[in-house]
Parts: structure tokens; C-alpha cells; sequence
């Protein structure tokens, strides 16, 4: 039997050479339009920081379905992020520690994925962490210096990612530096570009399951012939003679790559996905794959009074027998409205931006080939609960990206950014930080990535939305180093279940300074802070008992869970937890910045299952412990205090007290055999 993209292709084909493409896919050509003064371009809202300390932004966002104008006349039903297309825009700087109270308001699992951003693998928002409709997270995560650009966040559920997208949910991320090199005086505008396809009562048209359309879109990607700025038709951006503008640009388009030109501007390139670069570059024009975002000084070199436009110039990105008949037809996307004000004085650009290294390839661990073709990477589709290959923390690998069919692929790695090395074997000649690529057809690229911390499972994809909701996608595990990348486990193995916050003192967890005392872990004090967890916490010399020493549970691989073995954990849940009662538990001191503890509360909410961990099989239990040890979710909520022991210890220990621990293969035959017999 012949391969069903194929056999899809040369259907296509064949009744687009009988009767031209059908009239359905025919979208209705995109107007050029100029825009008037009282369709001025908007700027998205921003997101209030209801924190007033300093380097903290704390935030609300929920996704709910919504009511909106999008075209004239008519009231479109949209799924929005906080009640705005697009979705307030997250204003940042380096270094802050940014809380995000999210809600599920939809009817169907979502996530919130913070593109491009340098992030833990738990706050990453990927596919392995759905929220469930009404459910609530906190997503925490401190912005990493040296990251300062335009990023945008996004839904990102398995296979409906598009869908969500295409209704509505996207928004920016400005990340600023302590010291922005771009003059202060120049004005910052914020464009989101988008494009979608309506209904005649108004309503977002996806293509009907089976349909010739829904073929079409899921080769292309699926396009819209209405096209929006900042979700506005054609508005107007008013510049004055001479003056110079900064445009931060986002493509979010779920597969549309536009070639940017403006008309009667002078035109310098200066930042990408990654932020700014060494040195400005003077262009005539941009390609901007979806997803891809870019950073313009625009230079306004018109008369007073003259109208010019941004437009989109003919890409084509397409594959030839599915590509739209009007594909090569220019498209003004903004009027450019010089005002009668006297001519400014142009400000001068510098000439350095900010130093950029290329990264180390002397001494590089992996060389890996992924091969995109359509709908696959490396000849499969995504799957879950498997592993594509596993990378190092602390390690360099470069990646070559061969694009094996007729059409192009934007290739997106989540959680680092990586530097392009060449293009079909040319050299690029300035290092730039990307953390997507467009690879054309039947060319290839090579990248360079250096997974310096966050361990993880981290995904990689083909960025057109139907790609990758159909399964253009895999899965690289960052073990930290040290670890068994044998131990690997999906976190679709482990359901997600409620919270329990608790508040204790030094003796709940210690039971005092008496080993024997009837603390849920009977502490030892002292620089070793072991505890004894087993029957032997109630009972002096009772068995069976195991030494443990805890670590603060939260990713950090230097006084967190990423450092605590695997055994310790399997242990700890074996005979020390009571699941039944808290499967998710969080839990802070109530003596911040006393001894150990640090001076704020530490709060934990790592994922459990609902069964209770002593009467699982060794098997599973095993798998939760590798997870825990890999992928805890850090979260922020207020302490309330809760009857009971704590389920689980926690604390802020230094890996000068404790050391390290290595990793085994675990459970062993005699580990196996004396769980089996001591089961409650």
C-alpha cells in the first residue's frame, strides 16, 4: 500500500490539473488595504503586576471563551486570554522571579507554553503537563540574564494546539535588559501578526474532517485569507519624517511565513528569537517563519504626508501541488501614515549592540541528524511515552535538520537556544541566538546547543500548527549529569491529583532532638541531617529502617530533587508517605530565614498518583521516582495549615553538607524481595 501522504498529494494534484484548485480552497484574495487615522494600531493590554516587590512580577491569566469583533459587523465566538486576541502582553526584565496564577477556563485540556523562554522543563508548558478544564496552576520561573528580546506564549495541548491558536490564544513577551542599547527616545511599537479563515455568520472556520480543505491544510498548514496586525484588518501606524521606530514583530500565524518589506523606510535588522545582535544589519526585507520573531529600527524616509505600507511579499513555502492559486500576490498588512510635522533629525544607531560568543564546538558530545519529512521526524510520529534520544546537562551537541520534502518545516526546540553553524554546508558568519529555524525544501541546516542546566524532557518540532498537532514532533531527555538516562519515564505515567499545603516547625519534621519521638521522619541533627524513614521513626531498632538525607524538592540540580537518588526516593515513598491521604502535597516552613530554611517560604507541589505508593508495584514505584528525581513543578500559593504529618520533608540543604550521591540501577533482586515481604 502507498504511503498515505502521498497518495493525498497526487489526488490533489490530480484535480487541480482537471479543474484547477476546488473553489473552496480558493480563499478569497487578501485585500490591500489602506488604512484610515480611526483604525490606528492598537497596542495589546499588559498584564497588571499585582507584586510590590522589588525584581517580582506576579500575574493572573485565564483562558475562557469569549465574544469578540474581529471583522465588521459581526461578533466572532473566540477562546481568549483574558478576554483580549491577542492576550495581554507579559512586560519583564532580566532577573525577575515571575508567578503566573493560570486558570483553565476552557472546556477542554490546555497548556501555556512560554516560547523561547529559558525556563525549567516543569514551567515549560508543554504537551506532558495539561491543565484540565477549571483547573489552576501557578507557573514560576525567574527570567535568565542575558535573555533580554520579544517572545510570545501560547497553548500547546497534545494535537490541539492549533485549534486553541486558531480561536484566539497567543500573546507577547517583552523581556527588557537592566540597560538597553537601543536609544531611549526611540519609539517601541508591538506587531502580532496573525491570519485566519470566517465563516459567513462570522464564526472561525476550521476545514470539516475528511474534506479536500481539511487535505489542504494538513500539507500547508493551515492559512486564513484575512490577515491581521495586533488582530486589526489593514490598520494604520503614523511615523514622522526621519523618525526611527522600533517594531518588535511576532509572527503567529499557524503556518503563513511572510517577506517583509516597507515601503519608503530605511530598514535595520537587529534583534531574532534569542534577542539583539552584535551589530545592526541593514536589509531590504525579512522572512519571518511562524513562530519567528524579529526586531526592526524602521527609519521613516518619506515626505510628510505620504502613505506607504508594510507588506508581505510573495514565499513560497508551499509544496507545488497543494499551493494556493493566489500565493504569489503581494499583501499590505499596515499603512505606514507620515504626519505633516517637519522632519526630525534621524538618531543615531550603534553600531554594537551587545558581545555574542559563538558556542564552544571543540568539544561536542552528540552529533545528531534529525530528517524532517511530512508529518514525521526521523520516519515517526510523535509518541508520549517515548524518548527520542537522550542529551547530558553540561554538555554541547550540534544537530544537522534536513528537510527531505517539497515544502518548508520551522523547526523549534523548546527550553534552549541554539546557534545556526551553516546552512547547506555555507557558514553563517555572525553568531545570532534562535531557538527556531526555517529549513526550505531539499536544503539542511546545522545547529549548535549547549544544554547548560534544566534538566528534562524537552520537545522538538515542525512549528506549522497542523504539523505538529498530527505529530511532527519528538522528545529529548536532559538527564542531570551523573544520572541513568536508562531511567527515562513519560510523565503520562503519573496522573495528577489534588494539593495539600503544609505548614510545620523544625520539630514536625525532626521530632525534636530524639530520634525515637513520633515525628512523621525521626531526625537526626547535626551536619549530617540524616533521617530514618521505615517502621524504626516510631520504634527504636524496629526494621526495616533506611538512612536518608533529604534535599529541598525543587528542580535545582544543585540543592534539589535532581540530586537526590532515585533509590532514596523509591524508599521514601515505599515507607514513608501516606498517598491515600495527599498525592499532591506542598509543603513550607513556618521559620523562614532561620537556620537552613530560606528567608522566603519554599513551596512544592510535586506531581503524585492517586493510588496510595505502598501497595503499588515495585515497577511503578520505580517510574514516579525517576520522575520526581527529573520533573518536579515548583509552585507559589499562600501556607494554610493542614492536619497531619508532613507526606514528604523539605528543606534548603548545600551540597557542602551533604555530597553527592551516584545514581544506581535500582531495584535490585534483594531490594525487590524485601519490598515484596515487608508490604503493609
Amino acid at each position: 500500500m502507498g504511503h498515505p501522504s502521498l497518495l493525498r498529494f497526487l489526488v490533489v494534484a490530480l484535480l487541480t490539473a482537471a479543474t484547477g484548485v476546488p473553489r473552496s480552497l480558493r480563499h478569497a484574495p487578501p485585500q490591500t488595504m489602506i488604512g484610515s487615522e480611526s483604525n490606528e494600531l492598537a497596542a495589546p493590554p499588559t498584564m497588571q503586576n499585582g507584586s510590590r516587590s522589588p525584581h517580582v512580577v506576579e500575574v493572573s491569566l485565564t483562558a475562557a471563551p469569549a465574544r469578540l469583533a474581529l471583522l465588521p459587523g459581526t461578533i466572532t465566538p473566540v477562546l481568549a486570554y483574558n478576554g483580549s486576541v491577542p492576550g495581554p502582553t507579559l512586560d519583564v526584565h532580566e532577573g525577575d522571579s515571575v508567578i503566573i496564577h493560570f486558570t483553565n477556563q476552557l472546556s477542554e485540556p490546555t497548556t501555556v507554553h512560554w516560547h523561547g523562554l529559558h525556563i525549567p522543563a516543569s514551567q515549560d508548558g508543554s504537551p506532558l503537563e495539561p491543565l484540565m478544564p477549571g483547573e489552576r496552576h501557578d507557573y514560576v520561573f525567574r527570567i535568565a540574564p542575558g535573555t533580554a528580546g520579544t517572545y510570545w506564549y501560547h497553548p500547546h495541548p497534545d494535537r490541539r494546539s492549533g485549534y486553541q491558536m486558531g480561536m484566539g490564544l497567543f500573546g507577547a513577551i517583552i523581556v527588557r535588559p537592566a540597560r538597553d542599547p537601543i536609544p531611549a527616545p526611540i519609539q517601541e511599537r508591538l506587531l502580532i501578526l496573525s491570519d485566519n479563515r470566517f465563516r459567513p455568520d462570522g464564526s472561525v472556520d476550521f476545514a470539516d474532517s475528511g474534506s479536500m480543505a481539511a487535505t489542504v491544510d494538513a500539507e500547508n498548514g493551515r492559512e486564513g485569507n484575512v490577515l491581521f496586525v495586533n488582530s486589526q484588518r489593514a490598520p494604520s501606524l503614523s511615523i514622522r519624517a526621519g523618525e526611527v521606530q522600533r517594531w518588535r514583530i511576532i509572527n503567529a500565524s499557524a503556518a503563513r511565513i511572510y517577506r517583509l518589506s516597507v515601503d519608503g523606510a530605511t530598514i535595520f535588522r537587529v534583534a531574532s528569537d534569542g534577542g539583539l545582535f552584535e551589530h545592526p544589519e541593514k536589509v531590504s526585507e525579512v522572512v519571518l517563519a511562524n513562530s519567528d520573531r524579529v526586531e526592526l529600527l524602521v527609519r521613516g524616509d518619506a515626505p510628510p504626508g505620504t502613505r506607504t505600507a508594510l507588506r508581505a511579499l510573495p514565499y513560497d513555502r508551499y509544496d507545488p501541488h497543494t499551493r494556493p492559486v493566489d500565493w504569489n500576490r503581494p499583501i499590505d498588512l499596515l499603512s505606514l501614515r507620515y504626519d505633516n510635522a517637519t522632519p526630525v533629525q534621524p538618531i543615531v544607531i550603534p553600531s554594537t549592540l551587545r558581545p555574542i560568543a559563538w558556542l564552544d564546538t571543540t568539544h561536542v558530545a552528540e552529533h545528531r541528524v534529525l530528517v524532517l519529512t511530512q508529518g514525521m521526524i526521523n520516519g515517526k510520529r510523535m509518541d508520549m511515552h517515548r524518548v527520542d534520544f537522550t542529551g547530558r546537562v553540561g554538555t554541547t551537541e550540534i544537530w544537522e535538520i534536513e528537510n527531505l520534502v517539497g515544502m518548508d518545516h520551522p523547526f523549534h526546540l523548546h527550553g534552549f537556544r541554539f546557534q545556526v553553524l551553516d546552512r547547506n554546508g555555507v557558514p553563517e558568519l555572525v553568531p545570532r541566538w534562535e531557538d527556531t529555524i526555517d529549513v526550505p525544501p531539499h536544503e539542511s541546516a546545522r545547529i549548535v546547543v549547549r544544554f547548560d542546566d534544566f534538566a528534562g524532557k524537552w520537545m522538538f518540532h515542525c512549528h506549522i500548527m497542523d504539523h505538529e498537532d498530527m505529530g511532527m514532533m519528538g522528545a529529548a531527555r536532559v538527564p542531570t549529569a551523573g544520572s541513568s538516562p536508562e531511567s527515562a519515564i513519560s510523565t503520562g505515567v503519573v496522573e495528577r491529583g489534588r494539593y495539600l499545603v503544609i505548614s510545620h516547625d523544625c520539630a514536625g519534621c525532626h521530632g525534636g532532638v530524639d530520634p525515637s519521638s513520633k515525628g512523621w521522619l525521626a531526625g537526626l541533627t547535626g551536619p549530617q541531617q540524616e533521617f530514618l524513614i521505615g517502621p524504626c521513626y516510631v520504634t527504636p531498632g524496629a526494621t526495616p529502617c533506611f538512612h536518608t538525607r533529604p534535599r529541598n524538592l525543587t528542580p535545582d540540580n544543585m540543592t534539589g530533587l535532581g540530586r537526590f537518588t532515585e533509590r532514596q526516593i523509591f524508599n521514601a515513598l515505599r515507607y514513608g508517605l501516606r498517598p491515600e491521604d495527599t498525592p499532591d502535597v506542598e509543603i513550607t516552613s513556618i521559620t523562614p530565614g532561620k537556620g537552613n530554611f530560606p528567608l522566603q517560604p519554599h513551596y512544592i507541589a510535586p506531581p503524585m498518583p492517586w493510588p496510595a505508593w505502598r501497595h503499588m508495584p515495585d515497577s511503578d514505584l520505580v517510574a514516579i521516582a525517576v520522575y520526581l528525581n527529573h520533573g518536579l513543578k515548583p509552585v507559589r500559593n499562600k501556607v494554610v495549615d493542614s492536619e497531619g504529618p508532613p507526606d514528604f520533608w523539605a528543606s534548603e540543604y548545600t551540597v557542602e553538607k551533604i555530597g553527592s550521591y551516584p545514581s544506581p540501577a535500582f531495584p535490585t533482586a534483594n531490594e525487590v524481595g524485601t519490598f515484596e515481604a515487608k508490604r503493609p
